[in-house]
């Protein structure tokens, strides 16, 4: 706010002093001799006028000078104000400040002490690794002649028992060694050049014979992994002894594999890339109160010419997409919950085996969808029924729109006086057809049969002898989907441009320049 300028009143001093002169010299009749003045300032009506607009003029100025000065007052106060304002504020910051210098102290000291802990637990972890190594080697020379003095007397239950001990210890020793490696990549790295060495040399020799078996089939990885875990653990074992493609799902589990993929390294490795990431599946899977007849992991294998793709999905709350570095990060965890907090550890293991492998993993947020869905229903008596079910999202779910008073439902029913012998469902989203086959069945739960497929919906069919009942209801399946790609064992000896540059030259160039210099030789 700018100031007022108080102004001299030099106009009412001046018009003062000069009437002042003038009634001075009409007073003295001395004057009057010598000078002529006109008869119009003798007159009183004259002399009225004049002090009149003399003094309305000093009225004037006394009003412009108070009224500046009032508004100089103001800023003066407001000044006075701000000034009173910024020294609380310096008072505070101040507090501030020595509240910051404090607490960045303590933070100090804090990461002092967290150094020297972490100094001393790296020689205690050096001290376990070393004990684990002697301890390791006696229990597996031990179940070693168990398992030898079991093939003699032929218990074929005892030894499955000491080579499922040999495996968990196996499984230990490698979480171990990775727990206490200073470097987790560098360290999966180092095993990994190890393992394509003997890998080439495997392919080399003609009877194919090294130290150790350099590769693992994912597979099997799978399958061990999550036989502990599915409803149905030996139909899920017989996929892996049969060698076909896997494709298993029960009330918790939709599980898609292809039956043979071979990565090079330690198969615990990436059974312990699958726990991590099950373990975050099935927490949220657990916490979701709707749908929990359907499957809410859902785990697809599949591979291309070069990569492994591994893709976990759970119904999990969404990941912030800028906080999407983070999940990875060591100590960061998701699961906020007083009842049941995150170590932070799983995914910052699994980030770092990937980088091992040479590989890559990100997640993507998975939101419901809006679809249009035609449904045809063919009874026994050969004649069919066709209805539609539209679906819509509503504060983030997903519903059946009704035909009436723009309303919806979360499901939508069909009843028929006769069985039913087949039933068609028509996506438009995914522009595909299902046709579902009725085995004379009482009750029946269809979902979408796409291996690999997050379910989108359901279908429950209840039938008898003269009657059925089918309901429709869409799935809810906003979530999460970690995605993961690791190198084949292939990859190696495959050749693919995957580089366009050498030291920021092109290679066809340099080849190119290559070529050049072996003519010139040849001349």
């Amino acid at each position: 706010m700018k100031s007022s300028i108080l102004h001299y009143p030099w106009l009412s001093i001046t018009l003062a002093i000069i009437a002042m002169l003038s009634f001075f010299i009409l007073a003295n009749p001395s004057f009057l001799i010598f000078y002529k003045i006109p008869d119009i300032f003798f007159n009183s009506d004259y002399q009225a006028a004049v002090l009149l607009v003399v003094l309305c003029i000093m009225l004037w100025d006394m009003h412009l000078f108070f009224r500046k000065k009032y508004k100089n007052d103001a800023i003066i106060n407001e000044l006075f104000i701000a000034k009173k304002q910024l020294q609380n504020k310096a008072h505070s910051y101040a507090a501030h400040s020595d509240k910051l210098k404090l607490f960045i102290s303590e933070r100090l000291l804090e990461y002092i002490q967290y150094d020297e802990k972490f100094l001393h637990f790296k020689n205690i972890a050096a001290e376990v690794r070393h004990n684990g190594v002697i301890c390791f080697d006696k229990v597996q020379t031990a179940l070693a002649g168990a398992i030898g003095h079991y093939s003699e007397l032929q218990k074929h239950e005892d030894i499955a028992a000491c080579r499922d001990a040999v495996n968990d210890m196996r499984y230990l020793w490698d979480l171990l060694d990775l727990s206490t490696a200073d470097n987790i990549a560098l360290h999966i790295g180092d095993y990994l050049c190890e393992c394509e060495e003997q890998y080439f040399q495997q392919l080399l020799q003609k009877d194919g014979k090294t130290p150790y078996h350099p590769t693992f089939n994912a597979s099997n990885v799978l399958i061990s992994t999550l036989a502990e875990q599915v409803e149905a653990p030996e139909r899920l074992r017989a996929f892996g002894d049969s060698g076909e493609y896997i494709d298993y799902r029960d009330a918790l589990f939709s599980i898609s594999a292809e039956s043979k993929v071979e990565l090079l390294g330690n198969e615990n490795h990436f059974r312990l890339i699958l726990e991590n990431l099950l373990s975050n599946a099935q927490f949220y899977a657990n916490k979701k109160t709707s749908n929990k007849n359907q499957p809410s992991v859902v785990i697809r294998l599949s591979q291309s010419d070069h990569d492994l793709s591994v893709k976990v999905y759970n119904r999990g709350k969404h990941i912030d997409e800028d906080n999407g570095d983070k999940v990875f990060q060591l100590g960061y965890s998701t699961r906020r919950k007083k009842e049941n907090h995150g170590k932070g550890l799983g995914l910052y293991f699994v980030r770092n085996i990937v980088q091992g492998y040479e590989g890559s993993i990100n997640f993507t947020n998975i939101s419901n969808q809006p679809d249009f869905y035609s449904l045809r229903f063919e009874l026994d008596n050969n004649e069919p029924i066709t209805d539609i079910a539209e679906t819509i999202i509503e504060n983030k779910r997903v519903v059946i729109k009704q035909e009436a008073a723009n309303t919806s439902a979360k499901q939508k029913q069909w009843k028929f006086s006769q069985a039913i012998k087949a039933i068609d469902v028509y996506s438009k989203y995914e522009n595909n057809t299902y046709r579902f086959t009725i085995d004379n069945q009482d009750s029946l739960l269809l979902t979408d049969p796409k291996p690999g497929s997050i379910p989108t919906w359901s279908l429950t069919l209840v039938q008898k002898k003269r009657s059925s009942l089918v309901v429709f209801a869409p799935i809810d399946n906003q979530g999460v989907q970690f995605n993961l790609r690791l190198p084949l064992a292939t990859t190696k000896l495959d050749y693919h441009e995957d580089i366009a540059d050498i030291d920021g030259g092109d290679v066809d160039q340099e080849h190119q320049a290559l070529l050049d210099v072996a003519e010139r030789f040849k001349t």
